[in-house]
């Protein structure tokens, strides 16, 4: 829709990558905390910022982020979806759900937050087995020797659809 695709214009980051050397993720960060000063309404520097965090270590950070970004557009899952998660993986279960159920309300049709919900609501009923079996880690970017395998923690390489469609039909 329009304001998701006025929110990716506005998000951009342009990271280069020099051919001897590579951006540390503290200079990444560096370079979110700058997207966020230069647009503080956006969402989306916050929630990339609570990747960073995360991916270092800093779990507080990594939420006070992801917090952050949830408050700037009560319509953005990607944060509530990484809280919920966190949340789920540090067993606080009663938080996990309360915070999937506000990404699904925001994205019923979103197979992942659906699958995060479920797996909120299962680790009330079960939580020895939500702790043994997880919840998969996420990526909301991957690039491998310079290609967008995974976009916007979706798999950029498939054509989901048509992959689905042509199996169907076998």
């Amino acid at each position: 829709d329009e304001r998701g695709r006025v929110l990716r214009q506005r998000a951009r980051v342009l990271v280069v990558v020099p051919a001897r050397g590579a951006v540390t993720e503290i200079e990444l960060a560096a370079h979110r905390l700058r997207a966020a000063r230069e647009d503080p309404q956006s969402p989306l520097p916050p929630f990339h910022l609570g990747e960073v965090l995360w991916q270092l270590g800093l779990t507080a950070e990594a939420v006070n982020a992801w917090h952050r970004s949830a408050r700037l557009d009560n319509t953005f899952v990607p944060p509530r979806q990484a809280l919920s998660e966190a949340a789920l993986l540090h067993g606080d279960f009663t938080s996990a759900v309360q915070i999937a159920g506000e990404a699904l309300a925001a994205a019923p049709h979103n197979e992942r937050v659906q699958a995060a919900a479920a797996a909120a609501a299962a680790a009330l009923h079960d939580p020895v087995a939500a702790l043994i079996f997880g919840f998969p880690a996420r990526a909301s970017l991957t690039i491998v020797n310079g290609r967008i395998i995974v976009s916007e923690g979706e798999l950029a390489t498939l054509n989901l659809p048509s992959h689905i469609e042509r199996h169907n039909q076998a």
